[in-house]
């Protein structure tokens, strides 16, 4: 859907779902004041899930002492990007091998 910001307005005017998922590049102080702001307009029983940029215990501990459902590692741009010629390279790898098989 988004970040928080864009919840923020997209469930202003409307009921929310039983499950919302965001995604985020806010640091921790404005993750979380975009949280409070969502918190304002979720209905009671709504879920969030958090898929953030940083790995940190903290912030995982305080977004679940918070209500949140579940916060998440997103992977990097340059590891989704790079996850095809992985791939690729081990399946030649292994077509090779099978050929200088006996």
């Amino acid at each position: 859907m988004g970040g928080p910001l864009a919840a923020v307005e997209a469930y202003r005017d409307a009921a929310t779902p039983n499950v919302i998922v965001l995604d985020t590049a806010a640091n921790r102080g404005d993750l979380v004041a975009h949280l409070e702001a969502l918190a304002e307009f979720c209905d009671a029983g709504t879920k969030v899930v958090v898929a953030g940029r940083t790995n940190d215990i903290i912030l995982y501990r305080e977004l679940m002492a918070r209500g949140i459902s579940e916060y998440l590692v997103a992977p990097s741009m340059s590891s989704i990007l790079s996850a095809p010629y992985r791939i690729f390279m081990q399946a030649r790898e292994q077509r090779q091998s099978a050929r200088s098989s006996p």
